[in-house]
Formats: C-alpha cells, sequence, structure tokens
C-alpha cells in the first residue's frame, strides 16, 4: 500500500514512523515544501522538545472530541513507542522530554529511523490540490503529480509560518467542502489597552488569572514578560488561546499578584515599614525603579514617596491585583498553535474523512489546540497514533 502523508512536521513524521515500525515494507512519502523535515520540532521546549504531559485537566484542550482521542495514558503510549524507535525520554516533575534534553538530536534519530527504512521525503513540494482518481488519490504540484491509496493531510495549522510562502491548506479543504472551524493564532503573546511601554523587557512573577466579562476562568503561577505593548510569557499565552477559544465575550481581564505567598494585610505592613526607610518610594525595595512608578501610578497614588497610609493600602491592593486589559493578540508569527481547523463533524472516529474516500487528518490541522506544556505534541502523536491503527 502507497501512503502519503502531506506535511513533514510533528505529527507526520511520528505517523511515519509508527507505519515503518510496524511494517518495514509500507510504502510511506511525506511530501513538504520545506526542505528541512521536522522545523517545529526544534523550537518546542525551549529548544528541548517537551513532548508530553503526564497531566491532563479540563483546560488542557479545546474540544471533548480532542480529549477523547488523547486518551488516559497518553504520556505512557508515546514514551513506550518512541523506545521502540531508540529514544529514551525522562521526566521533569509532569513534562516528558528526550533524555538528551535535545530537540536537535530527537528529531535527528527520527529521520535516521525512517530513511533507514526507506522512507521517502519529497520535499520543496507545494501541494496546490489533491483528487481522487480511479488509481487512488493524486496530490497535484506544480510541476508533479503523485498518486497514493491513502492520504493523510498533516500540514498543521498557520503557526510559526510566513502565510505568503506557502499554499494554505484550509483554503484547499474548502473547495473540498470541508467545515473550517475559524482558524485564530494561539500560545501567543497578548497587547494590552494600558500602556505597559515603560516595562518593557522587565518580568514578574506571580499568580496569573483569566477572567472574562468578571468570570475568572483560569489561574496560573508563572513568570511575565513585558513587552513594549503587552504582555508575554507561557501563563501569557495560556491565556491568550483560552481566549481565542472563546467566540463571544464583552471584556477579558488578566490581573497578576505580584506577592502571592502574602496577604495584602502582609503586603500592607512591609510597606508602611519600609515607608520611612529612605526618602525614595518604599516599592523600591520590592520591584525595580520602573516597576514601582507603574504600580505607584495604576494605584492612582500621587505622591512620589513618603505615601500615607490611604495610599499604602491602595498599593498593597494593586500588588495584589495588577491588571492588565486584553486589546488584541499577536499575530500567526507569533504564535505556538492555532486555534480553530478542520472541524471534527467532518471526520469519522478514526479521523478518516467523510466526505472522501482514503483521506485521513492528524494533528494541528484539526480543530485541537492544547495549553503550553506538551500538550500540542502530545495530541500530533496520538492522532496519528489513532489513524496508524486504521489504515
Amino acid at each position: 500500500m502507497k501512503i502519503g502523508i502531506i506535511g513533514s512536521g510533528c505529527s507526520a513524521i511520528y505517523l511515519a514512523c509508527i507505519l515503518k515500525a510496524k511494517d518495514f515494507k509500507n510504502d510511506v512519502s511525506l511530501l513538504d515544501i520545506n526542505f528541512i523535515p521536522g522545523k517545529k520540532f526544534l523550537i518546542t521546549g525551549n529548544g528541548r522538545c517537551n513532548l508530553a504531559n503526564t497531566l491532563v485537566t479540563n483546560d488542557s484542550y479545546n474540544n471533548d472530541q480532542t480529549k477523547k482521542i488523547i486518551g488516559n495514558t497518553p504520556a505512557k503510549d508515546i514514551i513506550s513507542f518512541l523506545g521502540e524507535v531508540g529514544i529514551l525520554t525522562r521526566d521533569l516533575g509532569n513534562l516528558i522530554y528526550p533524555f538528551s534534553l535535545s530537540a536537535q538530536d530527537y528529531l535527528s534519530q527520527l529521520i535516521r529511523f525512517l530513511k533507514e527504512r526507506n522512507t521517502k521525503f519529497i520535499n520543496d513540494f507545494n501541494v496546490l490540490d489533491y483528487q481522487e482518481t480511479n488509481k487512488g488519490v493524486k496530490i497535484i504540484g506544480k510541476e508533479k503529480c503523485y498518486v497514493f491509496d491513502k492520504v493523510i493531510i498533516a500540514t498543521g495549522g498557520l503557526s510559526k509560518i510566513n502565510l505568503k510562502q506557502r499554499t494554505n491548506m484550509f483554503n484547499i479543504l474548502k473547495t473540498h467542502k470541508y467545515s473550517i472551524s475559524p482558524v485564530k493564532p494561539g500560545l501567543n503573546p497578548i497587547k494590552s489597552i494600558e500602556n505597559v511601554k515603560s516595562l518593557e523587557n522587565l518580568r514578574a512573577k506571580g499568580d496569573v488569572k483569566l477572567f472574562i466579562d468578571n468570570k475568572e476562568i483560569y489561574k496560573e503561577s508563572g513568570e511575565v514578560q513585558f513587552k513594549k505593548d503587552g504582555l508575554s510569557g507561557i501563563a501569557i499565552f495560556n491565556c491568550s488561546s483560552l481566549i481565542a477559544r472563546y467566540k463571544d465575550f464583552k471584556v477579558a481581564k488578566i490581573s497578576i499578584d505580584l506577592m502571592p505567598d502574602h496577604s495584602e494585610e502582609q503586603i500592607n505592613d512591609i510597606l508602611k515599614k519600609f515607608n520611612n526607610a529612605s526618602k525614595y518610594s518604599c516599592l523600591d525595595g520590592l520591584f525595580a525603579p520602573k516597576f514601582s512608578e507603574f504600580i505607584r501610578q495604576k494605584a492612582n497614588v500621587k505622591n512620589l514617596y513618603l505615601f500615607t497610609n490611604s495610599e499604602i493600602s491602595k498599593l498593597a491592593t494593586t500588588i495584589k491585583n495588577l491588571i492588565f486589559t486584553f486589546k488584541e493578540a499577536y499575530g500567526f508569527e507569533d504564535s505556538q498553535v492555532t486555534i480553530g481547523g478542520v472541524s471534527y463533524s467532518n471526520l469519522s472516529d478514526t479521523l478518516e474523512s467523510k466526505i472522501e474516500k482514503n483521506i485521513y487528518f492528524i494533528g494541528e490541522v484539526l480543530d485541537a489546540d492544547g495549553l503550553c506544556g506538551g500538550y500540542n505534541l502530545m495530541f500530533a502523536f496520538k492522532s496519528a497514533e489513532l489513524v496508524s491503527k486504521n489504515l
């Protein structure tokens, strides 16, 4: 059987490895516009390749169908298979990484495994369309065409790419009558209504909460990085995806508790104690001067130092609840995942198309997204595993 996989990213490579591990003689080809397969692997987990997560919560994925594909023991299943292709993993808390802690080493091992088993890599191939024929499924390029018995679409989403450099597979799929959930950038920085230019390049650790229309929907401890026009960092990335998943809302706000280990009363006492320590702001003993000034202004405190008890109370409240209002998300070029994609309504439980014969879908091209922490790679792997069982 000739199997064509459109794409050579995370889910595509994993599927090819499964197919070759099952039967060396499987005729598998990966077709992609890129010259280098698996490029997205190299930026996952800050170059260490966060493969999976042993902790899955209700917030981890965007819908029940995605959670069903993930199953009950996703990390265990992935670790087990990687052992079959010569890759050892290690746990760092809930996070699973290659033992080498190197995305490049991990990718190189998978590519070696595939090339040793005569997997075909058809690079620099921009798919213009595909069609069913009496000989199979024809994949159409600008100069060449290829025919396969089965085709798996694993082109990913629109994150981390220049949209002008490749055909948008979603547009092709729309002409084939597939329902596509609106695609948006996810796991990316956000722009705030508040002017944060003065905080650019500063970082703050604390508890981050997301409120949508005054309802708390998410909380995470982490580090926030400030940009010239907004906020970044893992906790912010997760908030941006959760915001993108909402279809209709009026206001989204992010609250940062800058001193989560202290109560507001304790902070109040600390500021009172520091207030007479010098002629400068007592906040400078807690935060960088630029951050201190930002907090003072947010608290609407007029004095520059030697604060009154009332002003200290305002400062303590602001430290426990520093609010930023969502304006808009950064674009696809700054995102790590695509929100939306091919709707599950188009597919059977095995991810085979209901619209066309011999067409399957895996990975980020689907309406499936997860938070930071290995969840998106884990879905790429598990969706590939599901399809491999039914080819």
